[in-house]
């Protein structure tokens, strides 16, 4: 077939494109098949305590059964015929809702505080490290979870950064250095790609710092 392009070219004009392909390869070599959550819970940082989602928990089985009690009022609720299949997974949702509730809960620093104090800010961020490090003492964490930073724009990148280390260096005291098992730090609206870089040094900061052993203390954003 005819082309016009000839291929010397065509390798010229793709080497560097092959080498950026080749280093974004290397560096997100894509899912590892763990797990991932389902679904992720935002709530105010203020009101976070070790049992929330338990909490959370009770209420969704009070509501299951105030509103669906059984299988067939389950498949009335949402308009489908009854039958084995609507059973089933009546059984795996009270299930779940007995077992795990909450599979991610991001504290979120974004809501309640926006227009209180500045001291009151940091109460909330310290706070809630502790009731995490509590949770995580007693088992009662989610299997997921994390904090969600303001966002990284000039007006409050400093206030955001402030709350992250407040956070984090009271979780790393509370837990001796031993964070929960899969913790993330959220950056929302991203308009520009220094702000995830800069949210990436912060947490480089953190990894194999004094209170953060590289054994026990891994970061995600």
């Amino acid at each position: 077939m005819k082309t016009t392009l000839e291929p010397e070219a065509v390798l010229n004009t793709t080497r560097e494109l092959s080498k950026a392909n080749v280093a974004f390869r290397s560096a997100y070599p894509g899912d590892a098949g763990h797990r991932q959550p389902v679904h992720t819970f935002y709530g105010g940082a203020h009101l976070f305590r070790a049992d929330t989602s338990e909490r959370l928990g009770a209420l969704a089985r009070k509501a299951l059964t105030d509103y669906a009690p059984d299988a067939a009022v389950f498949a009335a609720v949402l308009g489908i015929p009854a039958g084995q299949l609507v059973e089933q997974v009546y059984r795996r949702v009270a299930d779940k809702l007995g077992r795990e509730p909450i599979e991610d809960f991001r504290i979120d620093s974004r809501t309640g505080t926006a227009r209180g104090p500045i001291a009151e800010k940091d109460n909330h961020a310290v706070a809630a490290a502790v009731e995490v490090a509590w949770g995580k003492a007693a088992g009662l964490l989610p299997p997921f979870i994390g904090l969600r930073i303001k966002p990284l724009t000039e007006e409050l990148y400093t206030r955001s950064l402030r709350t992250l280390d407040l956070f984090l260096t009271a979780l790393l005291e509370e837990t001796r250095g031993t964070l929960p098992e899969h913790i993330l730090i959220t950056l929302p609206k991203v308009t520009v790609p220094e702000q995830p870089a800069a949210l990436a040094k912060v947490l480089d900061q953190f990894e194999g710092g004094p209170g953060c052993p590289p054994a026990s203390c891994a970061l995600k954003s």
